[in-house]
C-alpha cells in the first residue's frame, strides 16, 4: 500500500475536526473575514457530513445605506462529496446555514432619519455551495482550501417587509485533524 492509500484508509470512517479562516466578499463588493471550527464524519468513502460554527465580520448595505458594520455567527450543516476518497481530492459541498446577525443600526438611523427603532440583532437563513481541494499531509492532518458561495437572507421590517441578502463569496484555508 502506498502512502496516499494509507492516508485514505486511515481517514475513511473517521471523525475529523477542522479549523479555518479566510476572506469574505459580499455580493455588493464589501470585504471582511470569516473563521470556522467544525466536525465531520466520513459515512461513505466519497461522502462526508458535518457541521461548523462560523464567525464573520464585514460591511453590507441595508436600507440603501452602504458600509454598515455586520457581525454574524452561523451554524452550517454540510454534505461533502470527495471525487477521490483516498489521498488528495477535489470536492463539492452544499449545505444549510442559520445565523444570528448583529448590525450597526446607529449608522443606518444616522443616514436615514426616517428610519428608527431598528432591531440590532436579527436572524438569517440560507444555503451554501462549495468547491475545494483536500490534501492529506499525514494520517492525522489534512490541509484544505475552498471557495464558498453563500445565500444568507434576513427579513427586515421598517413599515414594509424587505429581504436583505447578506451572502457572498468566502475563500478559506485550514486544517483537518483526523481523530
Amino acid at each position: 500500500m502506498n502512502q496516499q492509500e494509507a492516508f485514505g484508509e486511515f481517514i475513511k470512517d473517521k471523525f475529523s475536526f477542522r479549523v479555518s479562516g479566510g476572506l469574505f466578499i459580499t455580493y455588493d463588493g464589501n470585504a471582511g473575514f470569516g473563521i470556522q471550527a467544525g466536525g465531520a464524519y466520513t459515512v461513505l468513502p466519497n461522502l462526508v457530513i458535518g457541521g461548523e460554527l462560523e464567525y464573520g465580520q464585514f460591511k453590507a448595505t441595508f436600507f440603501e445605506v452602504g458600509g454598515v458594520r455586520v457581525k454574524s455567527l452561523s451554524v452550517n450543516v454540510l454534505a461533502q462529496y470527495l471525487f477521490f476518497p483516498k489521498g488528495a481530492s477535489p470536492y463539492l459541498a452544499g449545505g444549510y446555514r442559520s445565523s444570528i446577525i448583529v448590525i450597526d443600526t446607529k449608522k443606518i438611523e444616522g443616514q436615514r432619519p426616517g428610519i428608527n427603532g431598528l432591531d440590532e440583532v436579527g436572524f438569517g437563513n440560507g444555503l451554501s455551495g462549495t468547491i475545494g481541494f483536500l490534501f492529506p499531509l499525514n494520517p492525522y492532518f489534512s490541509f484544505f482550501c475552498e471557495g464558498r458561495a453563500t445565500l444568507d437572507l434576513q427579513v427586515t421590517n421598517n413599515g414594509k417587509t424587505d429581504i436583505e441578502n447578506l451572502g457572498g463569496f468566502l475563500g478559506l484555508a485550514g486544517i483537518y485533524f483526523h481523530l
